[in-house]
Order: structure tokens, then sequence, then C-alpha cells
């Protein structure tokens, strides 16, 4: 799939997702399944996927990007990026299912 279909897809099933329980609870344990059968559309063996629901009382779910030792960069707790020493234009900050670069 090219990234423009992919997001087409990856809306249409959280948009599904907030109304259907039975297709949210699928998605949370056999993701493959529920999108094919749902969709019709077959996502490749290889291709891991997980869907996680946030839970009570957490205001936001941050994926960690791959760690990466050998990256170095900057003060070793990262707050110099924080505090202004630098802009990477790299961070990507997700409200409600939007994305707004920061």
């Amino acid at each position: 799939m090219r990234d423009d279909r992919e997001q087409q897809l990856l809306k249409a099933v959280l948009k599904r997702a907030t109304v259907d329980r039975p297709f949210r609870e699928a998605l949370l344990t056999d993701p493959h399944t529920a999108i094919e059968q749902t969709f019709g559309i077959k996502i490749p063996v290889h291709y891991r996927v997980r869907f996680v629901e946030r839970e009570a009382g957490v205001d936001a779910l941050i994926v960690l990007p791959d760690f990466n030792p050998g990256a170095g960069g900057g003060s070793d707790n990262g707050s110099e990026d924080l505090a202004g020493g630098r802009n990477t234009g790299e961070m990507t900050w997700f409200t409600e299912g939007r994305a707004t670069d920061e």
C-alpha cells in the first residue's frame, strides 16, 4: 500500500473502532484478521501492527522511537532539546487524532 492509501485505511479503521465495540476488541487481539474481515484488505503477515487502548487517567499515550545508542547527541538527559537549546523539527505531537508540529 502507498502512504495515501494507508492513511485512508487507518482513518477508516480508527473511525470504525470508535463506534463498533466488537471490531475494537478484535483490533486489540488480532488486528490482521479484524481489518481483513471488515475492510477486505489483507495486511501482510510480516507487517506487525498493534493497537492499544488509552487507559483511564492517561492523557497521552506516546510510542518511543527505536533505541539507538550510537546516535549520541545532546546531554545525557535530553533537557537541552526541551529547554530551547535546539529545535530538531522532528517532533510531532498527536492530539485527538490530529498531528501538529510543535
